[in-house]
Order: C-alpha cells, then structure tokens, then sequence
C-alpha cells in the first residue's frame, strides 16, 4: 500500500517517540484513576444518562471498581476503592436488568475482579450475584427462544445483543472461571445463540432469525443489524469463544460457519468505492435490501474494526487462515481510508480507545500495527482535558453537550484501561478485554 498510518488519520498533537507515547498514556490513566477513586466526586459530577445503558458497566461505578482492581497492584487506596464503587454499584442495580453493560452479568464481571483483588471481601456479593444469574439467563435465553418459535415475535436486538442480551451473559458465563452454571442453563443460553441463524417468518417474508422489526413509520419490514455491540457480529463473536474455550455444543460450529459467511457478504463497495460494512441491512416491504450508508467505521461499537475482530476469531475457532487474512485486511483498510469523518470520542464503544484497544488486543503485533496503536493512543491523548472532572468528555450523539461519564464503555474508567494496557504492555490481570470480545492474549 502507498499510504503511510501517520498520513491516514487526521493531524494529532505528536509525541516525539513510542516510550514518550506510552509513558504519557499511564501519567494520564494514573489521573483519571486518582479522580474516579473519589466516590464523592465521581457522584458530585457524573453526567446523569436516562435509560439506555444503566448505571452499571456501561458507564457507572462497575466500570470504575474495574479500573481500580485493575491499577491496585500499582498504587495504594484504589483497593478500598474498588470495594466503594462496587456497592455503589450493586446498590444502583435495583433490578436493571441481567445483561452485561446493564445489569447482573456486568456487576458480577467487576465483582470477579474486585474480589481477586481485596483478599475475598466481595465474596458473599459475588456469590450471591452468581446465584441470581441462573434464573436471569434461563429467562432471557427462554425469551429469545420463544420469539425464534413464533412468527412475527417482536425480537429485538437488545433481547441477544453483547450489551443488553443473551450474548453478553452467555460470555460472562464463559469467562466466569469459579462458576459452574447450570449445564442445561448454559446450554439453553448457546442453543438461542445458535438457533439465530436459522430463519423465520417476519412480516411476511422469510427472513433470518436476527432481524429484528423496523421502526414504526419507516419503509423497512426488517432490519439486519450487523455490529459487534448491538448485532450478528457479537453473537458471532461470542460463538467463537465458547468454541475456543473447549465447549462443544450440537450446531455450534455450523453457527459459527453460516454468521462468518454472513458477514463476508455483506461487506460491500461504499459510495467512495471502498469496501465496508454497513451498520444494518433494511429490508424493504418489496424486499429489497438497503444497506445503511458507514458510519464511524473506526469504532469498536459498530464499525468495521469490531466487525473485523468477530471475523478473526472465527477464523481461529474454525482454523481458517483466509478468515483471519480477511478481518486484517478489513482493519487495515478502515484505518488507511482518508475520508474518515471526525471523530470527537475518546471512548471505547465510540472513539479512539475502542480502536487502541483491538489493535493492541486483537491484531497481530506487527510494525504497522504497532504504529496504529501509537496514533491511536496520540488520538486518545489529544482529547485529555485536565478542566474536566474525570479529564475526558464523553460525545454520545448528534448534541453538541458533551457527558461526564466516568465508566467503562462510554466513559473515563475504560479509556484509562485502555491507556495503561497501552502504557505497560502487559495483559491485563482483569481481563476486561474479555468484555468488547477481543481475544484471550
């Protein structure tokens, strides 16, 4: 390729060498752990976000008793810390829900980790979130499997989907090395992964299990959505942990064969002429597929570098070396494309970090990945802002308000994490990379 990294994202502010980059990443993660450690000001100057994702992992007090069992082996207090944001956590939960960035799945991930950390404190919390998580992925799972039995159920994404559905608790199941679920829960959870690749009647047509129904008023019957926080991605993604973590299960493999399949299609040529993935596929009341144009390739959440890590991994879990070729190729395409439009989140779901975070997590460690992952860093840095409370903004929409959000996915706490992983080079301890479904290191 002629094109250069430095010569492919917009201008950042340069640090002169790699160690000056790495170094700067932990003086600023380093920061933003000492503010949120405060619980006090974390709550005096936390953004209130209504709905959506809840006040748990996604951006609320899980996401910051990660990042303090994370850095607790490196500083003194941010034990006691992770202790205080973890019940504030498991006090704001009030039923939200069981999915991983919104409910008992997330709190009992930060649990794990808090617990690893503070000598067994947390252990009656974790048990018992442990215990509750059984009948909450039985009911999720039965709600996915009825939908699928039923012509015209009103499946939504949320109902499997990596942050609200069944695809998040099942990873959570996975990764969850102390829990022995319920086999047969564990296998309801895999069989409503599985059975979304099969079809069903919606609104008339045959469709795939996955789409879910448009929104009232628009012309589309169906909508495929395709990204990793929110559609087919995930749940590709997901199957393939649960393949590489030794599981078998009837129909996984063939799962995880017709979703990579999937997403090789519709990877099409944009309207630059280069080729991508499109958010979700509408589907017409005549039937007709209409891609929805790119946006914000670059993110984790639904851009092609996510869908680019959902394809890697099912080229590991079905030893398919040309899968694998395809999502770096993929990734290195998004990254070298100069009409990137501006991206002004530093976030992991959204922004910079989520990009820092596959690079250094997901991709072959190459130069050239190398160099990405130091201008993705740069990129991260240059939206360091020490008049903040938590020293980065949050942009979660088309407003031009920006949220002080300090948690993990759209929040300080995570691109902090991203910034020390970045800074030390080392896996982490926590494994919250676990958590955007990027592969074990």
């Amino acid at each position: 390729m002629n094109h250069s990294v430095s010569d492919s994202f917009p201008s950042a502010h340069r640090v002169d060498t790699r160690a000056g980059t790495r170094a700067r990443a932990l003086e600023v993660a380093y920061e933003v752990a000492a503010r949120l450690a405060d619980i006090s000001h974390v709550q005096r100057h936390v953004t209130p976000v209504p709905g959506g994702e809840g006040p748990l992992l996604a951006n609320g007090s899980a996401g910051v008793a990660l990042l303090m069992a994370e850095l607790a082996p490196a500083g003194a207090g941010r034990t006691e810390a992770a202790l205080a944001h973890l019940l504030d956590a498991a006090r704001a939960h009030a039923g939200a829900g069981a999915g991983l960035f919104s409910g008992l799945a997330g709190l009992g991930f930060a649990a794990r980790a808090v617990e690893a950390v503070c000598d067994g404190r947390t252990r009656a919390l974790t048990a018992s979130l442990r215990r509750a998580l059984t009948p909450a992925a039985d009911a999720l799972a039965d709600r996915v499997l009825s939908h699928l039995a039923t012509d015209d159920a009103p499946l939504r994404s949320a109902h499997y989907d990596h942050l609200h559905g069944v695809g998040g608790l099942a990873l959570h199941l996975l990764h969850d090395a102390d829990y022995a679920p319920d086999p047969d829960t564990l296998g309801k959870v895999v069989t409503a992964l599985t059975r979304l690749t099969g079809r069903r009647c919606l609104n008339g047509r045959s469709l795939p299990a996955w789409a879910v129904n448009g929104n009232p008023g628009d012309d589309a019957a169906a909508v495929l959505p395709l990204g990793l926080a929110h559609g087919i991605a995930g749940t590709l993604a997901v199957l393939c942990h649960i393949q590489l973590a030794g599981h078998r299960h009837p129909g996984l493999g063939e799962a995880i064969e017709r979703l990579a399949s999937c997403l090789v299609h519709h990877r099409r040529p944009a309207p630059t002429g280069r080729h991508t993935w499109p958010r979700h596929v509408r589907i017409t009341h005549e039937g007709q597929a209409r891609p929805a144009r790119p946006d914000a390739p670059l993110s984790w959440r639904y851009g092609d570098t996510g869908i680019a890590v959902a394809l890697d991994l099912a080229g590991r879990a079905l030893k398919r070396p040309d899968l694998c070729r395809r999502a770096v190729q993929a990734a290195t395409v998004t990254v070298l494309r100069r009409e990137h439009p501006v991206q002004r989140d530093a976030g992991l779901c959204h922004g910079w970090a989520g990009l820092l975070a596959v690079v250094d997590h997901a991709l072959p460690s190459t130069p050239w990945a190398r160099g990405v992952a130091d201008l993705a860093a740069r990129h991260v840095l240059e939206q360091y802002r020490p008049e903040a409370p938590f020293c980065f903004r949050s942009d979660l929409g088309p407003s031009p308000k920006r949220h002080d959000d300090p948690g993990f996915l759209t929040g300080a706490a995570g691109i902090a994490l991203a910034l020390h992983a970045y800074g030390t080079q080392s896996p982490p301890h926590t494994r919250w990379p676990a958590l955007l479904l990027l592969p074990p290191p």
